[in-house]
């Protein structure tokens, strides 16, 4: 390849499994400095030279964005995503969407969910709402 030019990858691609589990939330937070680290050893750096001021740099989304072209599919039997609220241990302290038959696709201006079945799972009232996590921690319990 030429020297200058980034390397782009055109692919269609289609990623099958029997289950997949997705975590995430704002207390996942704290791991994305790391994340980007790894992505950063992946993708090749920007050509720089001294006499031009440097772009900011764009978030590990974007990067992946710039090099890969195509549409995506991920198809799973079983999908779980848990949007974790305040803690990654107390899963039902969370809000959890379980799907069967799941179809997840992307290309240029279209984003897609298939599934043949969708439970929605919210915490019930022993969870309080009420209280912010970052405060919840914070207050003595009383037993």
């Amino acid at each position: 390849p030429s020297a200058g030019i980034p390397v782009k990858l055109y692919t269609d691609s289609r990623i099958t499994c029997g289950g997949l589990d997705i975590s995430w939330g704002p207390i996942m937070k704290s791991c994305m400095p790391r994340f980007k680290e790894s992505i950063k050893k992946v993708i090749p750096p920007p050509k720089s030279s001294s006499s031009e001021v440097a772009p900011e740099p764009l978030s590990w989304w974007d990067n992946v964005r710039f090099f890969v072209h195509g549409s995506i599919s991920v198809s799973a039997n079983h999908l779980s995503f848990c949007w974790l609220l305040d803690s990654h241990i107390f899963r039902d302290r969370s809000i959890i969407f379980n799907l069967q038959n799941c179809v997840i696709s992307h290309t240029v201006g279209f984003f897609g969910v298939d599934a043949s079945d969708i439970n929605i799972s919210i915490p019930g009232t022993g969870y309080d709402m009420s209280v912010h996590p970052s405060e919840r921690d914070m207050k003595p319990s009383v037993h």
